[in-house]
């Protein structure tokens, strides 16, 4: 399914972005880091654009260049969010793909890096970006069950890097005390060990450069199982972590995430 109107879509280059931020009053963006200053590299990125005919010379009267118009309303949107939902992906094949997505009033941006560099900048709407999500960790499919435990941050870690060394004795052990079924403790090494996909995901609420609010829940998926990982709501220190089965769920997870941005 073809989501957005390719007339509608920019695909600009690093330069590019970092004049535009600097056009624009951009300090940083999500994602992204600090705006690049050398002049340079701004000088590259104008020229760019003005060749591209996304920017024109600033009209009688005005200071600053004039950028196109639906380019403008995309990277307002990127530099100046409301909210954000960062979104990384990781297949054991590839490594790490990343999603950004923008919101501001009535505006929302998809965020992408086509190739190293290179940034592709297009309008999406909400259940778009629950589409997109979805295609992206196909995750509902997978069977639903009620296991789910509480694990400190430190025992997790130790559970994942156990797993990971294909140590499975080791890894159950430290679920022993858990109120998993024998089967699901199973089920969850196996699925860090023989990991298909894993992800996170960072909703945030900003007021002016502030972040005021961010949410973050993790997956990961083996042949068999899906998890979600996520902060207990009365967790203010970050110590523990609630791990649950995920499947047909994910889809309320992934609305709720949208929301939230």
């Amino acid at each position: 399914m073809n989501i957005m109107k390719q007339d509608k879509v920019f695909v600009l280059s690093r330069a590019e972005i970092y004049y535009l931020m600097q056009l624009l009053g951009a300090k940083a963006m999500i994602g992204l880091g600090t705006a690049e200053s050398a002049p340079d590299v701004l000088n590259d990125g104008r020229d760019s654009l003005m060749q591209r005919g996304l920017v024109a010379t600033a009209p009688a009267g005005a200071q600053d260049d004039k950028v196109n118009d639906a380019l403008l309303s995309l990277a307002m949107t990127s530099f100046f969010p409301d909210g954000a939902l960062i979104i990384v992906r990781n297949l054991p094949e590839i490594g790490d793909q990343i999603l950004l997505i923008f919101h501001r009033g009535s505006s929302m941006v998809l965020h992408t890096f086509p190739e190293q560099f290179s940034h592709r900048l297009a309008p999406l709407d909400s259940p778009q970006a629950i589409d997109l999500i979805q295609r992206w960790f196909p995750l509902t499919a997978y069977p639903v069950s009620d296991g789910n435990l509480l694990l400190t941050t430190e025992r997790f870690e130790e559970l994942g890097d156990k797993a990971e060394a294909h140590q499975k004795e080791a890894a159950l052990q430290l679920l022993a005390d858990s109120p998993l079924a024998d089967e699901e403790k199973v089920n969850l090494v196996e699925a860090i060990e023989q990991r298909t996909i894993s992800g996170s995901f960072a909703a945030v609420q900003r007021s002016g450069d502030t972040i005021t609010t961010a949410y973050s829940v993790a997956v990961i998926a083996g042949p068999a199982t899906a998890w979600l990982i996520s902060q207990p709501e009365d967790d203010t220190q970050g110590s523990h972590l609630l791990i649950r089965r995920i499947g047909a769920d994910f889809e309320s997870v992934i609305i709720d995430l949208v929301q939230r941005t």
